[in-house]
């Protein structure tokens, strides 16, 4: 199914543009902090410390607040969740240009972790209206816009910087998330949507052993994203050209999204689930490449032959969780894996930044093969688990109508 016959159904633009807007703070909001609190505070150590307490609360709020979606409706979820958000990026900005103590600063940025579900709360409503090759589509162009955020986001905070200071950064992300919300949970759509009554076992939707695995992998292959990440740019120091690192992965993202439009464009007749496993192999074998790059110059195109598996890779992963998931759970096993990837980042990028103040950057970009081999290892070890695992699983979308989004 074409991206544009996708878009075309009734509903589904309006869904797209507003998510993202929603979620623009994810490109950048991190960075933000970093700068927010570097420029009040003049130490790297506390904006270190404000960014690890944003990504910490993300992590911790993400599956509590999906299974609140799941049991109460988006709306219900979505809007004072972010008005808080609003409120708390808000605070920070404020507390950036008065100076604050780093503590609060620090107490301020963990606040700003507590981000409303949307990006879980659109891969749900995906799921429920939409299967098969429309399924497949919808991720496939879900993945690519992710790629667009983070590629646009960290330019955003640039001319933030430069017209103003970051705190203006921050100050747009309350107007986005505020704004792109509200009209996310204000749509047809997404009132009517709600997840089917479900006993729940302890443990939510961590009991399935799908969602289980396909967090396993998040974090493996978030891993390598961060080794990834912190290894280009050591290279490029290395190599005499810092202000390079930001121009290799922008390649990066572009070949991903390269990799993401190409895919999910395609009708495939072969089941999602062989799909993920040889894709998963595949993006582990992309990154290798690069350890041989001559120069910088040389790197330029091994890093868009990195990035070609990366959007399609999410794209199966959420196509595997919106079809597989537990019933009535589907919202907060997005967030597991939403908070799966994260955590894999931060940890690579933590390791690798041990290994290239050692052996160098080559060997942080060997480490950064690492995870997203042994996660499609795991992939393939139990790619039992990958079977349709609710045969009765109805196949009704949880909407008024399903005539509204044809």
């Amino acid at each position: 199914m074409s991206y544009r016959a996708t878009l075309a159904q009734t509903g589904l633009l309006r869904l797209y543009a507003a998510s993202l807007l929603a979620r623009m703070p994810l490109g950048f909001g991190t960075l933000a902090v970093v700068l927010v609190v570097r420029d009040a505070t003049g130490s790297f150590s506390l904006a270190g410390a404000a960014a690890g307490a944003e990504l910490l609360a993300a992590a911790a709020a993400a599956a509590p607040l999906g299974r609140l979606v799941d049991r109460h409706g988006q709306a219900r979820v979505l809007l004072p969740v972010a008005m808080f958000n609003a409120a708390a990026l808000s605070g920070l900005a404020l507390g950036g240009i008065l100076g604050a103590p780093g503590a609060l600063l620090i107490a301020l940025a963990a606040l700003t972790g507590v981000m409303p579900p949307v990006s879980a709360c659109h891969r749900s409503l995906l799921a429920s209206l939409l299967s098969g090759d429309r399924l497949q589509s919808a991720y496939g162009l879900e993945a690519v816009a992710q790629e667009g955020m983070y590629t646009g986001g960290p330019l955003l905070v640039a001319v933030a910087v430069a017209l103003g200071g970051p705190e203006d950064a921050l100050l747009a992300g309350a107007a986005f998330v505020l704004v792109g919300t509200v009209w996310f949970a204000r749509s047809d759509l997404s009132r009517s949507w709600r997840a089917p009554a479900v006993a729940r076992r302890r443990g939510g939707a961590l009991h399935a052993p799908i969602v289980r695995l396909l967090a396993v992998y998040g974090v493996f292959a978030g891993s390598g994203f961060g080794a990834f990440e912190v290894a280009v740019t050591a290279f490029a120091r290395e190599q005499g050209s810092p202000g390079t690192a930001g121009v290799m992965l922008a390649l990066w993202a572009i070949g991903s999204m390269a990799g993401g439009l190409w895919y999910g464009s395609r009708a495939w007749r072969r089941p999602a689930v062989d799909r993920f496993r040889e894709v998963t192999a595949v993006m582990a074998l992309a990154f290798a490449p690069a350890i041989l790059a001559p120069s910088v110059a040389g790197l330029a195109p091994m890093m868009i032959l990195a990035g070609l598996a990366v959007a399609p890779m999410a794209s199966l992963v959420y196509t595997l969780c919106g079809e597989l998931a537990p019933e009535g759970m589907v919202t907060e096993s997005f967030t597991w894996i939403n908070t799966a990837f994260p955590v894999g980042i931060g940890a690579g990028a933590a390791l690798c930044g041990v290994v290239v103040d050692g052996p160098g950057a080559r060997w942080g970009i060997g480490l950064a093969c690492v995870g997203p081999a042994v996660g499609a290892v795991a992939a393939t070890r139990w790619r039992g688990t990958l079977a349709p695992l609710q045969a009765g699983r109805s196949e009704t979308p949880a909407v008024s109508s399903a005539a509204d989004v044809r």
